[in-house]
């Protein structure tokens, strides 16, 4: 059995940005939850760092593109899952294309080194823990951070993908 954990999804579409975007905030949701009960049942002891358990958006049609990053927001009662457009490009417009597709092959570059690295520690430290106890299960999303510890607020991965490939 083959588990994904993608750090880029898509939605394309043939209308409007509208309905996309409420699919890719749903999808956004779903992952960042699952990654941050990964890590927080991984490693319990740690806070949860964002620049882990974040992910990555887009909708597009036949005219423009939208970047989105998701993330779980730990400083809101309850917390709650956020999504910010972070690029934008017009397809017909080659000096607003070239931007999007560096930053799409700086997450890519990224997803296959570091986040690709750190869900290999945390699968097998799951696994370990798996070993020796069979009942063990993902944190469920009430319990992520009942024990006061809250999500590192790091910016500095999307400034560090952006510039890798300029």
């Amino acid at each position: 059995r083959r588990v994904l954990f993608r750090s880029l999804t898509c939605q394309w579409i043939s209308g409007t940005h509208f309905s996309a975007q409420q699919q890719a905030a749903r999808d956004g949701a779903t992952i960042v939850n699952y990654l941050s009960r990964m890590y927080k049942t991984a490693y319990p002891d740690q806070e949860l760092d964002v620049a882990q358990t974040f992910h990555v958006s887009m909708t597009c049609n036949l005219e423009s593109a939208y970047l989105y990053v998701h993330w779980l927001n730990t400083d809101t009662d309850p917390h709650s899952y956020e999504m910010e457009t972070i690029k934008r490009s017009f397809l017909a417009e080659e000096e607003s294309v070239a931007p999007l597709r560096r930053f799409v092959r700086n997450l890519a570059d990224w997803a296959c080194d570091t986040r690709l690295s750190s869900l290999r520690a945390a699968a097998s430290t799951l696994e370990s823990k798996c070993q020796n106890n069979k009942s063990l299960r993902l944190l469920p999303l009430s319990s992520l951070l009942s024990d006061g510890t809250t999500a590192n607020r790091s910016e500095e991965h999307t400034s560090e993908l952006q510039s890798h490939h300029d």
